[in-house]
C-alpha cells in the first residue's frame, strides 16, 4: 500500500496521536493494520517498503540468532512495541527475556519490568532515520544495545545504550 505522505508544517502546531488513537484509528477502518509506519513522539512516520537486501539480512540474522540465544530468550521480527502512551516503533529484530513481554493496555506489545536486551534494525533507505532519531529513542528507553546494518554496505553499527 502506498501511502500519502505530507511534509511537517514547522512553526504550526500539529496534533499528536497516542497508542489507543492508533488502536482506535484501526478498530474503525481509518487505518490499515498493515500501514508501515512508526508513531514517534506523537507523529506518524512513514516507513519505506522492505525490499530484498533487507529481508535476506533479516532471516539470517534471525536465523542465527535464535540457533545461538539461551531458551529463556525470544526473538521478535518486525514487531509493533509501544515504549510510551505516544511512541510505537517497529524494529526489524528485537531481542528479549520471555518473562518480560506484556500487553499494553492499547493492545501492543510492552516490556513492563525490562527493556528489550537488543534491538536490530536493518536499513536500507532509512540508515539516516534508523542511526540518529531511532537510536536516540531506544537509548531514552532503555535499550542497552542497538544494531544497525547497513544493508547495502553490509556493515553493521552497535550503538550501546545507558547503563544501570
Amino acid at each position: 500500500m502506498n501511502l500519502a505522505g505530507t511534509r511537517a508544517a514547522e512553526g504550526f502546531a500539529r496534533r499528536s496521536f497516542t497508542a489507543h488513537d492508533v488502536r482506535r484509528m484501526v478498530e474503525n477502518g481509518i487505518r490499515d493494520a498493515k500501514e508501515r509506519t512508526e508513531l514517534v513522539e506523537g507523529e506518524f512516520v512513514i516507513l519505506e517498503p522492505k525490499v530484498y537486501d533487507h529481508d535476506l539480512i533479516k532471516n539470517y540474522l534471525n536465523a542465527v540468532i535464535i540457533r545461538s540465544a539461551p531458551t529463556d530468550l525470544m526473538v521478535g521480527v518486525a514487531v509493533s512495541v509501544q515504549f510510551t502512551d505516544r511512541t510505537i516503533l517497529e524494529p526489524d529484530l528485537i531481542v528479549f527475556d520471555k518473562q518480560t513481554l506484556v500487553r499494553s493496555d492499547a493492545d501492543f506489545c510492552h516490556f513492563e519490568r525490562y527493556n528489550p536486551l537488543l534491538v536490530i534494525e536493518i536499513s536500507v533507505s532509512s540508515l539516516r532515520y534508523d542511526s540518529g532519531l531511532k537510536a536516540g529513542l531506544y537509548a531514552r528507553y532503555g535499550v542497552p544495545e542497538l544494531w544497525v546494518v547497513d544493508a547495502s554496505e553490509r556493515i553493521a553499527r552497535v550503538h550501546l545504550g545507558p547503563k544501570g
